[in-house]
């Protein structure tokens, strides 16, 4: 039991680590020269993009460890892709590259 103690939060708890990697991807993300911005909120245990109205991000898996997502558009899925770079965080939307702001 002492052992459980000792470790981080996400090693115990699986949601943890979830809401950990949400908070990471939740921000404001613009692209080269500031053409296009986005927001991505983390609303009820999911992430918005658009802010607090916008469309939900379906994560493709639950732990949302691979950074792949899509959106619905009526019957279709349009993928979304974060990528974490050491510092920098990309999302990927369609043709457009935004990096989260810092």
């Amino acid at each position: 039991i002492g052992d459980v103690y000792k470790r981080e939060p996400e090693a115990t708890s699986p949601g943890a680590a979830v809401r950990q990697r949400m908070g990471r991807l939740a921000g404001s993300y613009r692209t080269y020269r500031n053409l296009e911005s986005i927001e991505v909120v983390d609303k009820r245990g999911l992430l918005y993009l658009g802010g607090e109205e916008g469309r939900p991000l379906i994560p493709e898996d639950a732990s949302y460890e691979t950074g792949l997502f899509h959106l619905l558009d009526g019957a279709s899925r349009s993928p979304v892709e974060f990528q974490v770079r050491g510092d920098d965080t990309l999302l990927i939307l369609g043709r457009y590259v935004y990096h989260r702001e810092k």
